[in-house]
């Protein structure tokens, strides 16, 4: 017992040092981000012709940069809207506001959201202490101040897998489906997950999703009219092939090297000057391996964000607050030296690489680190020994 206690004071002590950095980070970027120079852009803007009635337009480039440019100025980057359209009657609500309002309201109602399923988490381990503990670890993660300032939506998509987690442990896994399925405007992060759940076998869980992907699905083609079927498939590919203006290159192209994944890694250590079809054959064989250890594995659904956010085409650094889930599940105890370890390097990294400029993509085989070693025992163990 005493070992796990002193690791897990240790943790508490790196981050308060780590929400010092947190805090300079957003006292320095949250007013770049009310100027208009954040990804929330996108959203607000796919939001505001969704209001007033343009909603057929959000996948036509020009269309949606001049709504960017109208409603939350003309300092950021062009962003075209790329999420599935029933995202964008989220922010539909949120487009009735001033863009300096909406962010501010998006922002504490993430924060809020953040707040819960940390506090929930803490609970869930039946520590002393646990949502204290759980709600600074939050706190301190880099990825969740960079998810605020960028006015992105990993936090929700956190909560809504916590939530599946918090029902698929309680055993209801058909709701836990329904569920995680709301979350499929983040199908690149959803699709390994729910792979991995159909390999288990898990047949109510993936039928549940099913049934609230198909209701999004299907909301998204009222949003956005029957041409999207095919053409957001082709406004997706415009991310990676048949780019024309410079503008369009540097709006939509992405930046593997800042993506802390198995792609971004291998673009880090340039195996594309083994050429393009290498570079491609090794990361769809490597996401594959890490699949199949998974299958083999039997990996807990709390750990399945993990390989999600290794395996993902297109990920940032926001999207590894999933990764929050995992850890806290694992109840706040590390044990032994290489999960202490392994943890420490998750909570740490993020911002060590952030402060000096290094490529984030270097993150992802300290994220298999964390994977390998980092699994600790569940919370039902843990209230086991606590009750004994």
């Amino acid at each position: 017992m005493a070992e796990p206690l002193r690791y897990r004071a240790w943790l508490a002590v790196i981050s308060v040092a780590l929400l010092f950095v947190q805090l300079g980070l957003l006292a320095l970027e949250i007013p770049v981000a009310l100027e208009g120079r954040t990804d929330f852009r996108a959203f607000y803007a796919a939001g505001y012709l969704i209001r007033t009635g343009h909603r057929h337009e959000i996948y036509n480039y020009e269309r949606t940069i001049a709504a960017e440019k109208e409603v939350a100025g003309t300092k950021g980057p062009d962003i075209p809207f790329v999420h599935p359209a029933y995202e964008g009657v989220l922010f539909a609500g949120l487009a009735r506001f001033s863009y300096r309002k909406a962010f501010w309201i998006y922002t504490a109602t993430s924060v809020v959201l953040l707040a819960i399923v940390l506090w929930w988490l803490g609970r869930a381990t039946g520590e002393s202490g646990g949502e204290a503990y759980a709600l600074l670890l939050g706190a301190a993660f880099l990825p969740a101040g960079i998810c605020l300032i960028e006015g992105q939506n990993s936090i929700l998509v956190l909560a809504v897998v916590t939530a599946a987690y918090a029902l698929q442990k309680a055993e209801k896994e058909f709701a836990a489906g329904l569920v995680l399925g709301a979350a499929a405007f983040r199908f690149p992060l959803l699709l390994p997950i729910l792979l991995l759940l159909l390999l288990a076998w898990r047949w109510r869980f993936v039928t549940g999703f099913l049934v609230t992907g198909g209701l999004m699905a299907a909301l998204s083609v009222w949003v956005a009219g029957t041409e999207s079927l095919t053409g957001y498939p082709r406004y997706l590919a415009a991310m990676s092939v048949g780019l024309q203006t410079d503008a369009q290159k540097l709006a939509l192209t992405t930046w593997p090297t800042a993506m802390p994944n198995i792609r971004g890694f291998l673009s880090a250590v340039q195996v594309e000057r083994l050429g393009p079809w290498v570079a491609q054959a090794l990361t769809v064989g490597a996401s594959l391996g890490l699949l199949a250890w998974a299958i083999w594995k039997r990996l807990p659904f709390e750990w399945m964000p993990v390989v999600a956010v290794l395996v993902s085409y297109h990920g940032n650094i926001h999207d590894s607050v999933l990764l929050l889930l995992p850890m806290l599940a694992s109840g706040l105890r590390p044990q032994g030296t290489p999960q202490m370890t392994s943890w420490a390097a998750v909570l740490m990294l993020p911002a060590v690489f952030f402060v000096s400029r290094m490529p984030f993509a270097f993150l992802a085989p300290v994220y298999l680190w964390f994977l390998a070693v980092g699994r600790g025992p569940s919370v039902k163990a843990l209230h086991a020994e606590v009750n004994s």
